[in-house]
């Protein structure tokens, strides 16, 4: 990733890396009806409410601090960080805790995916803090 991106353009990749992201979820592991229609909520809240500096200080404080989980793809962390998960009910935070720990719905392929996800809102989030 370009380290000389200006914080405009970090915000930017930043919210945009997190849509595609939960387009990724859609598509593939949150098929279900109530499941797509949580991530529209998501990605209304994401598109069109959630100001881009809200979302970047809200990274920094709850995925920063996890760069080291996060680069070494401990697996433990989608299980104990449910803040991926914060703005839903408790009971949607537990349901997709739980839906993330199942095997049969979130494979190898989608964990992988995922982590690297997070690898690029990490770079992201770094290039926006240089910048600060």
């Amino acid at each position: 990733m370009n380290q000389n991106l200006n914080n405009s353009e970090c915000l930017q990749m930043l919210k945009s890396t997190i849509l595609d992201m939960i387009a990724d979820l859609r598509m593939y592991v949150m098929t279900k009806p109530s499941e797509q229609f949580d991530l529209d909520g998501i990605e209304l809240y994401f598109t069109h409410i959630l100001h881009p500096e809200k979302i970047a200080h809200h990274a920094i404080k709850h995925i920063l601090p996890h760069s080291v989980a996060i680069k070494t793809r401990d697996t433990e962390f989608f299980k104990t960080n449910t803040f991926i998960f914060s703005g839903l009910p408790s009971d949607k935070v537990s349901y997709y805790a739980s839906v993330i720990s199942d095997r049969k719905r979130f494979t190898q392929e989608h964990e992988d995916t995922l982590f690297d996800y997070f690898d690029t809102i990490l770079a992201i989030l770094e290039a926006y803090r240089k910048n600060k």
